[in-house]
């Protein structure tokens, strides 16, 4: 009697642990990707790039809704997966850029301060010889 309730128990744990490692149906992967894709949910992107590792649309998908969500450091990994994958998808390299730019507030700043600094102010007047009023000689 002992041993028939174990033999249920390790057949039963059996067949859960068959069903857990199978996944998710193809309806529940396409539902997923599909969700993934109008960026609309990030778990369901997260199993859909889980199931799907190499699908660059899938993972640009995943780091858009990353980026959305504050976390540049992720988008930026899943961006750069993609882009191995897919190096001539249209506008990865912006998509890029922005989140680098957003990890990185201060390369940003740096860069807009060359742009500042070369407008001509006051101070810092610029002769040429070219019009007669700044004429230097």
């Amino acid at each position: 009697m002992m041993s028939r309730a174990l033999f249920m128990a390790v057949a039963l744990s059996g067949l859960a642990a068959t069903a857990v490692a199978a996944g998710p149906s193809a309806t529940a992967l396409k539902r997923g990707a599909a969700q993934c894709l109008a960026r609309r949910n990030e778990d369901a992107c997260d199993d859909a790039v889980r199931w799907n590792p190499s699908d660059p649309a899938l993972l640009v998908a995943l780091a858009d809704l990353e980026l959305r969500a504050g976390h540049p450091a992720d988008a930026l990994r899943h961006y750069r997966r993609a882009a191995e994958l897919a190096p001539s998808m249209s506008g990865l390299n912006a998509k890029i850029a922005a989140a680098d730019a957003q990890l990185h507030p201060k390369h940003k700043a740096v860069a807009a301060r060359p742009a500042q600094a070369a407008k001509p102010t006051a101070q810092s007047r610029q002769f040429s010889n070219a019009e007669a009023l700044a004429q230097s000689h």
